[in-house]
C-alpha cells in the first residue's frame, strides 16, 4: 500500500512539473502602504505567483483598471495571504491585464519574487499560445535532456524509499 502511494505521489509530481511553463519573472521591492504596478500582456491561461522574501506583499489584478489597488471595486482577482500569493487568470480576461503588488504597511519593505507561469491543460500545450520558437531543434534536445534527469532524479528517490 505504502508503495503505491508513493508511485502516485511521485506521478503527481512529476505532472505537475510538465503542467507550468515559466514565462517570466522579476524580482522587486515596494515600500509600506504602496504599490508596485506591471502591465501583463501574455494570452492564455497565465497563473501569477508572488514569493515574499522580506516583509508581506500582496496581489490584485484587473482586466478593466491597469492599477487595481485594495478597493474591491478596482481588481477583479486578488490574494492577499501571509505567505506565498497565487491568482490564475483565465484565458478569456481581457489583455492588458493590470497588476499590483501590494507592501504590507507591518514592513517598512517588501521584498518579492513575481513568476508569471503558462498554465498547459490535460492534453499539453494550447496551440493558440506560442512562448517557443519554432526552431526548437537544440531547445527539444535540452528539454529531453532534462526531463530524463528529473525522472532519473524521481526515480532513485522512489527506489530509496522503497528500500
Amino acid at each position: 500500500m505504502r508503495q503505491v502511494l508513493l508511485a502516485v505521489l511521485v506521478a503527481a509530481v512529476l505532472d505537475s512539473v510538465r503542467s507550468e511553463v515559466r514565462l517570466h519573472s522579476v524580482a522587486g521591492e515596494v515600500g509600506r502602504g504602496n504599490f508596485t504596478y506591471y502591465s501583463l500582456m501574455y494570452d492564455g491561461p497565465i497563473s501569477l505567483i508572488l514569493h515574499s522574501n522580506r516583509g508581506d506583499c500582496d496581489l490584485y489584478v484587473s482586466q478593466h483598471n491597469s492599477k487595481p489597488t485594495y478597493e474591491p471595486h478596482t481588481y477583479c482577482l486578488h490574494s492577499n495571504t501571509c505567505g506565498l500569493d497565487r491568482v490564475d487568470i483565465p484565458e478569456l480576461f481581457k489583455r492588458p491585464v493590470g497588476v499590483g503588488v501590494y507592501g504590507h504597511p507591518s514592513h517598512e519593505v517588501c521584498e518579492y519574487l513575481l513568476e508569471v507561469q503558462l498554465e498547459r491543460g490535460e492534453f499539453g500545450d494550447d496551440p493558440r499560445v506560442s512562448y517557443e520558437p519554432q526552431e526548437t531543434t537544440g531547445h527539444q534536445e535540452e528539454q529531453s535532456l532534462l526531463w530524463g534527469i528529473i525522472v532519473s532524479v524521481a526515480e532513485l528517490l522512489l527506489e530509496g524509499l522503497l528500500l
